[in-house]
């Protein structure tokens, strides 16, 4: 008779899908909807692309927000991102009522802000100490 043979692997790789890397972070920041008031949120993880925000207003997928950063002790002004939400998680298993959204940046013709491009930087090099 014939048989298969099934092996749990010997190790398991991590690929990164994404056109950017991610990092890990905790940003406070403000955003809002076109012609909205604005609202407080914290960046989680960030690339020059996008990002995971946190926040208790909903947001809907598709939506364009605004989001406000500013880092002083990195000498970065405030910024102004414009972003579109691309997809909200399942708020029910988050402490605190937070709401996580994706959100793709928009860069035109492929300009990363130099804030951006400066907070990322620094997020880089500490992940590599």
């Amino acid at each position: 008779p014939t048989y298969m043979l099934i092996e749990f692997p010997q190790y398991l790789a991590k690929d990164n899908m994404r056109k950017h890397e991610r990092y890990k972070t905790k940003i406070p920041i403000h955003y809002n909807k076109i012609g909205k008031p604005t609202a407080s949120a914290t960046i989680c993880d960030l690339s020059l692309g996008g990002a995971l925000i946190a926040h208790t207003d909903p947001l809907a997928a598709g939506e364009t927000i605004q989001i406000t950063v500013e880092w002083k002790e990195l000498g970065v002004a405030q910024t102004v991102l414009e972003a579109t939400v691309q997809n909200v998680r399942d708020a029910a298993h988050t402490k605190k009522g937070a709401i996580f959204s994706g959100v793709m940046f928009w860069n035109k013709a492929d300009k990363v802000p130099p804030g951006l491009q400066q907070i990322v930087d620094h997020l880089v090099k500490e992940s590599r100490s």
